[in-house]
């Protein structure tokens, strides 16, 4: 039944299928499944249904589950790949075909197998990549694994190319040609574009090695060229019949072949690849790679050469594999075995080749310089070959093809070879270094050597560094030579040994050249022709070494030999030209006959040789002095331009008696023209030409000899010895064209030659001292007084450099010890002089006054006695004005046991020159007459202020006729004038200030008129007129700008003049300039400071000013500006910092104004404010008491009621200092003093004339001070009823005026009273200070309250004190609390105590003071036990005390609060440690604090006891 039953459906099945009655084909499918699933024809039918039912999914997993089931079977597949088709995943349906490849493969079924393979190919090709086509048409090729099965398919019909769908397939396999073009084309795209593509990835990769372009390169054709396939598919090609008959394509095929193994063998890595490792184990991990890599690399090289030379021997016209054959066979190097038949082939290959016109040429060359054979009798003369190219000709010919081969290692041989006969030394040196890295690029390439080209090179190389401008390039080649002979193959090369004979005999090593010559001639087999040459140079080197008598004896011979030559010459010629009038034939243009110009000039050295020899034996043999002569004239005779002949004849000449000048003149020029090297005629003419003043032609002949000589003198030795005076000459030339590096060059040289030459050595030092460079020029002027201790001039110039970079004090230890030998040399007392003015003004400057007095001092001394002697006046004058007006900045001098009659000594030689009446124009504010006049009453400093003026109108006197100088003179008389101007009154002078100012702006005109140029003279007319002409001022600084923009100052007083006329803008703008153009400008910043000060900006002027305070130099109004500020800063601050550092900084600044400005009185009184504050009582007194005195001086002279208030505010704080010191008498008479003065508050007030310059309030506040002052000082003398009494008085003054003042003097009231156990009278005195029952009342009266309240329990007052302590700044307040806290305990009241100083933490627990009272008040009371298992109060007092630091506290608070929590952690058990580093390191935050020292004793010594 199921049988039928399956027959049945299945037949339904097919009628279903055949009417394409699809839902009905599925329906009996799956019927026929449900029944049997493993039913093939039904699973493929229901697969074919759903697809026509367009339920394409389930009908892709349906055909899958087929092939499953069946896989050997081929219906389902088909199937499936008819599916992916229609569905166009071209794919999917790849991948099916190839799956029924494999089918029809294993089935043998060759026709199925090549319609697959056919769609394969199609859809690839359609649908597919490059890569996928390339896989799918090597199937095609014979190398296939399913070829044998393609073979089995019929042939194709031409005739009928429809007939069969296999018919393209068909014709592939007749010849695979077509296929392998098509496949090698797509390969050359394919990793083409793999190339490039990887090229650019690692072009723009990050973080990658820096790598050029070309080794990026070859790095990546060595990834990706050893698995290419384009070898394989070249190699296919040529094997292929087809392309037997293709001569063109074979040709391109090994070419294209050619190139990809040639650039796969550069790419690999080379053995001779110049990069090594220092990792061991990286070298010894890579033994393994690189031994694969090299045989790797011969493969790969061999394959090259095999298809190199197979190209060539078939004579293909591919250049690159000559290339390869000849080059890197390494068969050129030596020129006998030269290939010339090979290299003729390679000409007709390649006519037009660089290498084949040099080839040519020198094959020419080779045949026309071979004997000619004989002519056989009866036959006929063969025609004469062309004529060889001349030397000329052929040079160019090397030149052009090795342009266009420059890549070629044969041609650089062949041209190497030819240079090196012609002996063009510098051609040598070029194409032997070029053909060298020709031969590393190849052994880099192949990963082979080339040692015959390279030793071939390298000894042409050698030999030519040998003879090119020696001795310069000696020492590369020496160590050249040494490699080549060192590893000779068999018996050292001559042309070696004779390079290394002239490179001793350069070096003046005549013994070792004599020994190298004698081994030239040892290894000369058979006699040549350089033979000769070996024993002319063996005999100069014995010449040399001192032998002349063996030398005279090898000379001779030379000489022989030489003229023997000549005379076989001479007999040629004559028989040529025999030949020639037979002939009737004229001789050529440029042909040589006879003796050649080398040997000529060869024969002219011997004979000049000869007589030099001939010369020197003459010293001790005068007969030997005429056959010298006779040498050097048969040397002339020889060879008219042999320059050396000349000079010796010169010296003949200028030597041998007659001496005849004029001759040896002759041949020294003579010598000179043909050969500039000639140092000797050089030398000879220098000096006859430095003799008669032409110094001109001294530094030309000078310059020629050297360019002549080329670099021996840069080499030392003897050449240098020779050549010293021409550097001397030129380096004196350039010296005085201000040359100063050439200059330095040239003496260097010089001293190569003449290094002990202390002169010499002096002139080096000029130069690097004019070039800037000091510390060099210090060292050579040290050397030159090393070499010669006498020369005072190499030790003044060691002075003067010393003085130019600021060591004045060294520079003028210098000159005073050249002054102990040399008293009289004028120019070191000048420059000392100068020296020491320099010297004190920079101490000046530095606040030194005493160094400072003492170098002015011996300036004027030193300059007076150069005017005394009468010699150099004028730059003496300048020097006593500057020294006098410097000596006036001195305020208190020590020295005027010395000054004074320097001065008098001054005012005597310029009273003696009547210079008040020789210089006119009214310059009459300071004369000689009232001058010495004021001499015993003025003090010195004003005494030397206004003798400057004297000494600057000498100055004016004596430069009268120096346009020059003038100017310079006038400008400083207007500035003494200026500096005078303030202390005409106190010299007795009758001259008024106005005058004098008017006298100075004149001064400045005439100074202008001579130097209207000159900037500092505008700028300095612009402060003199600033008050008197605003205009005049305004002008002149823009003027001063104009000439000198980069200037500073006039700047900064342009900026200053319109913040004075109130232009804030402008001034701001010109204050930014100047500190642009010069950043330390101190001045500029004190403007800007002062405008910010003006615009309300308090804080950025105090930055300002401290900035300016800091700058380099000192700034007098940035130092009182900054002191200043910062003081104000610090009263101003609510919780001030300790006073040392606060006003450490001030005070300094306070001091260097001092030292500057010592009448100051502001100043003064600043700093005794600062120095009270810092606790420098006994200065600030002293301070005080100079500055009322200034006061008093000041107040006598005009009586200003501005004076007089600042002394009244004066002598307050004077009586307040010295209360603090308890000068209790010394306060009382102060505080007299200030009251004596003050007006009375009460007495009617004008605000317009204040009595004292002093407004009410002021009055009242020094009255208040001043009371309270003497009324306490009274009370520490015992004086109880008098200070009651002033006091009172106090009190009643203030009645009505300002309450807030009444409270101080109240409470000192009240506390005297309580002093005196008068209680009634104390509260009395204090509750009648006014508001004292008002919140508004001042903390120190509402403490004052508080105490009394405490002390005598009055509920009243107490409750009083309730009312008025409300406010919680007050309440909580420290001593507030202290007061709270003491009443509780005086009543036994612990508790209340403990919450009363707890409530003041909780309300500010941030107050320190706040902490460390609780503390103290746990450690006094009974312990109290807590929770916490804690049975001691230390240890909830450590917790009070903080060891951290806290923001902006100094390192004492911070000392104390450490020793305090030591303290408590001191007395807990096992931590006794802990406490001991906490107090060491107390000790190091704080080391000039006692108390931690203390401390840490104690503690240390309480463990050891416990121990």
């Amino acid at each position: 039944m199921s049988s039928a039953y399956l027959k049945g459906k299945t037949k339904q099945l097919k009628e279903a299928l055949g009417a394409k009655d699809w839902p009905g084909v599925e329906k009996h499918a799956n019927d026929v499944l449900s029944f049997e699933s493993s039913n093939y024809n039904a699973r493929v039918f229901l697969s074919l249904a759903l697809f026509n039912l367009q339920r394409y999914d389930e009908s892709e997993e349906s055909y899958k589950k087929a092939i499953e089931g069946a896989p050997t079977q081929g219906l389902a597949r088909q199937g499936l790949a008819a599916f992916y088709e229609k569905r166009q995943r071209w794919g999917d349906y790849a991948w099916a075909i190839l799956e029924l490849m494999q089918l029809f493969e294993s089935s043998g079924d060759a026709t199925k197998y090549g319609e697959s393979l056919q769609k394969l190919i199609d859809v690839r090709r359609s649908h597919g990549t490059v890569p996928e086509l390339i896989q799918a048409l090597l199937l095609t090729l014979p190398s296939s694994p399913t070829y044998h099965l393609l073979l089995q398919l019929p042939p194709a019909e031409p005739t009928a190319p429809l007939s069969s769908p296999l018919h393209s397939l068909q014709l592939s396999l007749r010849s695979a040609l077509p296929t392998l073009l098509e496949l090698t084309s797509l390969t050359e795209t394919l990793e083409s574009s793999a190339l490039t593509s990887e090229l650019k990835k690692r072009r723009e990769r990050l973080g990658g090695s820096a790598l050029s372009a070309a080794e990026t390169r070859r790095r990546v054709e060595a990834e990706l060229m050893p698995s290419s396939g384009l070898p394989a598919l070249y190699r296919a090609i040529l094997d292929d019949p087809d392309a037997g008959s293709d001569e063109e394509l074979r040709r391109s095929t090994e070419r294209k072949l050619l190139v990809h193994l040639g650039t796969l063998l550069k790419a690999l890595p080379s053995s001779f690849d110049a990069r090594t490792s220092v990792d061991l184990k990286a070298v010894e991990k890579r033994k393994d790679v690189k031994e694969q890599e090299e045989r790797e690399k011969a493969r790969v090289r061999s394959e090259v050469e095999e298809l190199a030379r197979g190209m060539v021997v078939v004579g293909v016209a591919e250049e690159e594999a000559w290339r390869i054959v000849m080059d890197w066979r390494d068969g050129y190097g030596k020129w006998d075995d030269v290939d010339w038949r090979e290299l003729e082939r390679y000409c007709e290959t390649f006519p037009q080749s660089g290498l084949a016109n040099i080839a040519r040429a020198m094959r020419q060359r080779l045949d026309a310089a071979a004997p000619v054979a004989p002519v056989a009798e009866g036959s006929e003369e063969a025609a004469p070959p062309p004529p060889p190219p001349s030397d000329e000709e052929t040079a160019d010919i090397i030149e052009a093809g090795l342009a266009a081969s420059p890549d070629s290692l044969l041609a650089h041989l062949l041209s190497v070879h030819f240079f090196s006969e012609r002996k063009e030394w510098d051609a040598v040196l070029q194409v032997s270094e070029a053909g060298l890295s020709i031969i590393d690029g190849i052994e880099k390439e192949i990963a082979r050597s080339l040692p015959i080209s390279r030793r071939t090179l390298d000894s042409h190389l050698a030999i030519s560094l040998v003879h090119l401008d020696p001795p310069n390039h000696h020492l590369r080649a020496l160590r050249l030579l040494d490699t080549l002979l060192s590893s000779a193959p068999s018996s050292p090369e001559i042309p070696l040994l004779t390079a290394k004979a002239y490179v001793l005999q350069y070096a003046e090593k005549w013994a070792l050249a004599v020994k190298a010559w004698d081994a030239v001639l040892a290894a000369s087999v058979e006699p040549t022709t350089a033979e000769l040459e070996v024993k002319a140079e063996r005999s100069w080197c014995i010449f040399n070494a001192g032998e002349l008598e063996v030398a005279h004896e090898s000379m001779k011979e030379v000489v022989d030999a030489l003229q023997a030559r000549k005379a076989v010459r001479d007999e040629e010629k004559k028989v040529k030209e025999k030949a020639r009038s037979k002939a009737g034939i004229e001789r050529g243009e440029g042909v040589e006959e006879g003796e050649t110009t080398a040997e000529a000039l060869e024969r002219a050295t011997a004979w000049w040789r000869l007589g030099q020899c001939l010369w020197e034996l003459g010293e001790t043999d005068p007969d030997q002095n005429a056959p010298a002569y006779d040498a050097f004239i048969a040397s002339v005779l020889a060879s008219p331009t042999f320059a050396p002949a000349f000079t010796s004849l010169g010296v003949y000449y200028q030597t041998v008696e007659p001496v005849d000048f004029k001759r040896a003149s002759q041949c020294f020029s003579k010598a000179f023209e043909l050969d500039d090297g000639q140092e000797v005629a050089a030398r000879y003419l220098a000096e006859e030409f430095s003799e008669i003043g032409e110094w001109s032609l001294v530094e030309v002949i000078a310059r020629r000899v050297v360019d002549g000589n080329g670099g021996k003198s840069a080499l030392g030795g003897k050449a240098a010895q020779r050549l010293s005076w021409a550097w001397k000459a030129i380096g004196g030339a350039e010296l005085n064209s201000k040359k100063y590096p050439q200059a330095i060059v040239a003496f260097q040289s010089a001293l190569r030659g003449a290094p002990k030459d202390s002169h010499t050595w002096i002139r080096l030092g000029v130069a690097y001292r004019s070039s800037g460079k000091h510390i060099a020029a210090l060292k050579v002027f040290a050397q030159a007084l090393l070499l010669d201790p006498t020369s005072w001039y190499a030790q003044f110039s060691i002075g003067d450099v010393q003085r130019e970079i600021g060591l004045l004090g060294p520079a003028i230890k210098t000159f005073r010890a050249i002054l102990v030998d040399r008293p009289d040399e004028l120019g070191v007392r000048v420059v000392l002089a100068e020296t020491c003015l320099a010297a004190g003004l920079d101490e000046l400057r530095g606040g030194f006054l005493a160094r400072a007095e003492e170098s002015l001092v011996d300036s004027l001394e030193g300059s007076i006695a150069i005017i005394e002697a009468g010699s150099a006046t004028r730059i003496a004058w300048k020097i006593a004005g500057d020294a006098a007006g410097a000596l006036g900045k001195v305020p208190q001098p020590s020295l005027q046991e010395r000054s004074r009659p320097l001065a008098l000594r001054l005012l005597t030689l310029v009273e003696s020159k009547s210079v008040d009446s020789k210089i006119e124009n009214g310059m009459d504010a300071v004369q000689a007459p009232g001058l010495r006049a004021a001499f015993d009453t003025a003090d010195t400093p004003l005494f030397f202020v206004a003798l400057s003026v004297l000494a600057c109108k000498m100055r004016v006197l004596v430069e009268t006729l120096n346009d020059t100088s003038i100017g310079s003179a006038w400008f400083d008389l207007g500035l003494s004038l200026t500096a005078v101007r303030p202390h005409l009154g106190a010299l007795g002078l009758p001259a008024t200030s106005d005058e004098a100012l008017h006298q100075s702006i004149r001064c400045l005109k005439f100074a202008l008129h001579k130097e209207p140029y000159n900037a500092i003279f505008w700028n300095a007319l612009g402060v003199l007129a600033f008050d008197l002409s605003p205009r005049l001022s305004q002008h002149s600084f823009i003027k001063a700008i104009e000439h000198n923009s980069r200037g500073a100052v006039p700047w900064a007083n342009l900026g200053l003049f319109y913040l004075v006329h109130h232009d804030e803008d402008l001034a701001n703008q010109a204050f930014l300039k100047a500190q642009v153009l010069d950043p330390d400008w101190g001045a500029a910043w004190v403007g800007q400071a002062t405008l910010a000060e003006l615009a309300g900006h308090s804080t950025e002027a105090s930055v300002l000013l401290a900035h300016a305070f800091t700058l380099a130099g000192s700034t007098p109004e940035a130092d009182i500006g900054f002191a200043t500020s910062a003081f104000t800063k610090y009263r101003m601050a609510t919780d001030p910092p300790p006073a040392a550092e606060a006003l450490s900084a001030p005070l300094f600044a306070l001091t260097r104004y001092l030292s500057q400005r010592p009448h100051d009185v502001s100043a003064i009184h600043l700093s005794a404010l600062v120095l009270e504050q810092m606790g420098d009582l006994e200065t600030a007194s002293e301070a005080l008491e100079r500055a009322a005195a200034i006061l008093s001086d000041l107040y006598d002279s005009d009586e200003s009621a501005e004076v007089e208030g600042r002394f009244i505010v004066a002598q307050t704080n004077l009586g307040r200092v010295r209360l603090a010191r308890d000068d209790h008498a010394g306060a009382i008479t102060a505080f007299d003093f200030a009251l004596s003065l003050l007006p009375s508050p009460k007495l009617p007030w004008d605000d317009t004339n204040p009595p004292g310059g002093l407004s009410r309030d002021e009055a009242v506040l020094l009255q208040t001070e001043c009371r309270l002052g003497t009324a306490l000082a009274q009370f520490w003398l015992g004086e109880t009823s008098e200070a009651i009494q002033m006091l009172s008085d106090g009190l009643d003054e203030l009645e009505e005026l300002d309450e807030s003042r009444k409270a101080d003097l109240a409470v000192s009231l009240c506390r005297i009273y309580w002093s005196e156990d008068d209680e009634d009278r104390a509260l009395s005195a204090v509750l009648d200070a006014p508001d004292v029952t008002t919140v508004r009342s001042p903390p120190f009266v509402k403490l004052t309250v508080h105490a009394l309240a405490t002390v005598t329990s009055d509920n009243a007052i107490l409750e009083l004190v309730a009312r008025v302590n409300r406010d919680p700044t007050m309440k909580y307040q420290s001593d507030s609390t202290r007061i709270t806290y003491l009443a509780k305990l005086l009543r036994n009241d612990e508790a209340g105590a403990l919450a009363a100083v707890s409530r003041s933490v909780h309300a500010a627990p941030w107050l320190t003071s706040n902490r460390r009272t609780l503390a103290h008040l746990l450690v006094e009371l009974t312990p109290r036990p807590s929770s916490s298992s804690l049975n001691d109060n230390l240890d909830i007092c450590a917790r009070f005390l903080r060891t951290r630091d806290v923001a902006g506290e100094s390192a004492e608070p911070r000392s104390r609060r450490l020793i305090g929590a030591a303290t408590a952690i001191m007395a807990q058990e096992g931590k006794e440690e802990v406490a001991l580093g906490m107090l060491e390191h107390a000790v190091r935050m704080a080391p000039w604090s006692a108390l931690a020292r203390t401390f840490l004793t104690k503690a240390s010594n309480a463990i050891v006891a416990k121990e």
